[in-house]
């Protein structure tokens, strides 16, 4: 009764892992029966077939939407539980912004490639992600994790996140659990230089409550002419000896990423590829997950009832 049943929004797959989630957090245990059958009525799995393998493959939109929408979920939940078990009255948020890129198809290749090389290999993934750095808490994690194909344009990816409804529900829950007096009442966001060169990401990111923390530099023949890359200037001179040095933590989300579970996708198409990428990142917030809460209950258990 205190559950409810599945997730309406979930349209079709993944409303079982939700369901599966919220157990957990209600204090329920999941348990692994490999000899249960369920029967189906209808059958409705969808399959590809290369090589005579077959292949699972996952609706490019909606169920994209639906993991990205289960990543931001169960970090909401680490970030609130983890604030209540510290219980600190008074939290800062910083958002950062950067692109990654994750191998498919020829693995032997992607075997010999790192960091800026991977984006050269034809297939592979653009993943675009914003994380979040609780300074209070020395804790990181991914809220918005978006795929593209290999050389999409950053600037671009990011400016489908901000325009996504899945932002205003980030960012509604930021305003909700975290104070930003420190930074002029805006949600800061951290990003290197090739976000300053768009005035249409910069304006967005104001509209959207933003403070654009990005790296810019000076021209060396003439000043700045866009009125809003000098406020973006003025705004990263205030910070970036402070602030703006917390924006390896993106890099940090991304190495614990692919040092637990590879930078390389065992598929052959982009579609299946991609939502693959987007099951190493939620394995990892299970990871975390599990680390925070579980151990810490088996932890109390061996404790206070000498299990």
């Amino acid at each position: 009764g205190d559950i409810d049943y599945f997730d309406e929004d979930f349209f079709m797959y993944k409303e079982d892992i939700d369901l599966g989630y919220r157990l957990l957090w209600a204090g329920y245990k999941n348990m692994y029966t490999p000899k249960a059958v369920a029967y189906h009525d209808r059958t409705a799995v969808k399959l590809a077939r290369k090589n005579k393998k077959r292949y699972f493959v996952l609706d490019n939109s909606k169920d994209s939407n639906v993991i990205e929408k289960i990543i931001l979920k169960i970090s909401k939940e680490i970030i609130k539980k983890k604030i209540l078990e510290r219980n600190i009255s008074s939290v800062t948020a910083i958002l950062i912004t950067d692109a990654t890129g994750f191998s498919y198809s020829n693995k032997f290749y992607a075997n010999f490639k790192r960091g800026l090389e991977i984006r050269k290999i034809k297939a592979h993934i653009k993943t675009q992600a914003i994380g979040i750095y609780i300074p209070e808490l020395n804790l990181r994690l991914p809220l918005s994790i978006s795929n593209f194909k290999a050389y999409y344009d950053e600037r671009k990816a990011l400016k489908e996140i901000l325009n996504s409804e899945l932002f205003d529900d980030l960012k509604s829950f930021l305003l909700e659990n975290f104070s930003f007096e420190n930074f002029e009442n805006k949600i800061p966001l951290l990003g290197d230089a090739m976000y300053s060169n768009s005035n249409e990401l910069i304006d967005l990111s104001f509209e959207n409550g933003l403070l654009p923390i990005f790296k810019i530099k000076k021209p060396l023949h003439n000043d700045i002419k866009s009125p809003q890359r000098k406020k973006v200037k003025e705004i990263y001179d205030k910070y970036k000896n402070s602030i703006f040095r917390q924006r390896f933590n993106i890099e940090g989300i991304f190495g614990n990423v692919k040092n637990k579970f590879n930078c390389y996708v065992n598929a052959v198409t982009f579609e299946v590829a991609k939502n693959l990428v987007y099951m190493k990142f939620l394995a990892y917030l299970f990871v975390i997950f599990f680390i925070f809460f579980q151990l810490s209950i088996f932890y109390f258990k061996f404790l206070i009832l000498g299990l």
